[in-house]
């Protein structure tokens, strides 16, 4: 599996360690975890504002998961063209504990951080909740996705001039293709407004299925959990 990566968060004092989860991981944990409570203002400010501040697209954005995570097994690949399972390690002065994390670019937005915690006695489990204030806050957890978002950033600004695998992901649920070809990357957004518009979209994504050299890891919608063991072999 991927080293994982340390984050320090100056402003709450915390060290985050972010390990990549399998999908059957996720699955072994899950049921100690509920999510919390999604921070709209704060993903509209995101979406709106800071993802432009970093220079971050889709494809730049998906280099650098992949780097930094690499290949992931499980998600709605309608809605999405990768989901990324995280467990955080929350060290925080003299306290140690976990969070869980979901990285997903949903309907073809701009990916946003979708938290879980732990599941406390009395607390109804599969349903949203609000934060645990005595672990991390709202505030602490924005603090957290813009340190987590600056960090990837900077990976990628790190590894741009060595990269040269050309790659090609869609979401069909944004009507988006994205990915690196000719030495550059690209975002394509495409119309759904008139008749006939999904068929064109259809029609893009088969034209680049059929360039062999988009044939890539980068490119594979999905891998069996053997196929991710033998990739961080």
């Amino acid at each position: 599996m991927p080293t994982p990566v340390s984050i320090y968060v100056d402003k709450i004092d915390a060290t985050l360690t972010l390990r990549k989860l399998t999908w059957s991981k996720w699955r072994q944990i899950h049921p100690d975890y509920i999510p919390i409570f999604q921070d709209w203002d704060f993903v509209w400010y995101l979406t709106s504002d800071y993802y432009e501040k970093l220079n971050l697209d889709h494809a730049k954005m998906y280099m650098s998961l992949f780097g930094l995570f690499g290949p992931h097994n499980a998600y709605d690949d309608y809605k999405c063209s990768y989901q990324y399972k995280l467990l955080i390690d929350v060290q925080r002065g003299d306290k140690k504990f976990a969070h869980a994390l979901m990285l997903m670019d949903i309907k073809g937005n701009m990916p946003y951080c979708e938290y879980y915690r732990p599941l406390q006695e009395g607390e109804k489990p599969g349903i949203y909740h609000p934060t645990n204030d005595e672990q991390l806050t709202q505030e602490d957890l924005r603090y957290c996705t813009i340190h987590i978002l600056a960090y990837i950033q900077r990976f990628f600004n790190a590894q741009r001039p060595a990269f040269n695998q050309p790659f090609f992901r869609f979401n069909p649920a944004g009507y988006v293709i994205y990915g690196y070809e000719n030495k550059e990357f690209f975002q394509i957004y495409y119309s759904y407004s008139e008749e006939g518009d999904y068929e064109k979209f259809e029609a893009a994504i088969e034209a680049y299925k059929a360039k062999p050299e988009l044939d890539t890891p980068m490119s594979k919608l999905f891998w069996e959990e053997e196929e991710i063991d033998a990739f961080f072999a």
